[in-house]
């Protein structure tokens, strides 16, 4: 599994400091529980989000609302991503083309090159093998769905891809058992595989 925060799910929705603390609260939440469930996952995030002009706060940038909220929060943000998930930064092994292709968004209304859903469009399509789900901001353009549409070079717009979304810890939970269902949904041909017996078990997990 990989785990994306979205960096486009910041466009000035937040009205004052109180709302935008609530969202930070809300990912801290969130990288609790994919540390303490899925510590041996991979984590990704932009590396420009410190230094680019994401906003939060209408006509704020990121940065400023950042260093407007309690310490404490700020350090539990970044030590989530630094030291706990281990957070990489994804253009230092980006895969996608941001000079010759094109990755439309739908939802925002805008061409997505060179952000993280880009790249999570272009990781999917060269290997659909992993499970990937990207993570976004409170009360975004993407709050109450599941799926993001965007559209690679297809003016069109006929051939979406759907990359799988969540702003809540509840709804982690929910993608987490959905994920492990659909990984070991093969197991269930009992012409291929079988249990090993009720004794055969490993960290808490049946044998075939």
């Amino acid at each position: 599994m990989e785990f994306y925060l979205n960096e486009t799910s910041l466009h000035q929705q937040f009205s004052s400091i109180y709302d935008f603390k609530k969202a930070i609260l809300t990912l801290n939440s969130i990288f609790s529980e994919i540390d303490q469930t899925k510590k041996h996952e991979t984590f990704y995030q932009d590396g420009w989000l410190f230094q680019v002009d994401y906003q939060a706060i209408k006509s704020e940038v990121f940065q400023v609302s950042f260093n407007k909220i309690n310490p404490q929060l700020q350090l539990e943000f970044k030590r989530f991503l630094k030291e706990n998930l281990k957070a990489k930064d994804w253009r230092r092994e980006k895969l996608h083309d941001s000079e010759n292709d094109i990755f439309e968004c739908p939802i925002l209304d805008d061409i997505v090159n060179d952000t993280t859903l880009a790249e999570v469009v272009e990781r999917n399509l060269q290997n659909s093998d992993i499970q990937r789900i990207v993570i976004n901001f409170l009360n975004s353009k993407f709050q109450e769905i599941t799926e993001i549409v965007v559209f690679k070079n297809d003016e069109k717009q006929e051939n979406p891809i759907l990359l799988s979304c969540l702003e809540r810890k509840e709804e982690l939970k929910k993608w987490f058992d959905k994920a492990i269902e659909d990984k070991e949904a093969y197991l269930k041909n009992t012409a291929l595989f079988r249990i090993m017996g009720s004794e055969c078990i490993v960290q808490g997990r049946r044998i075939y």
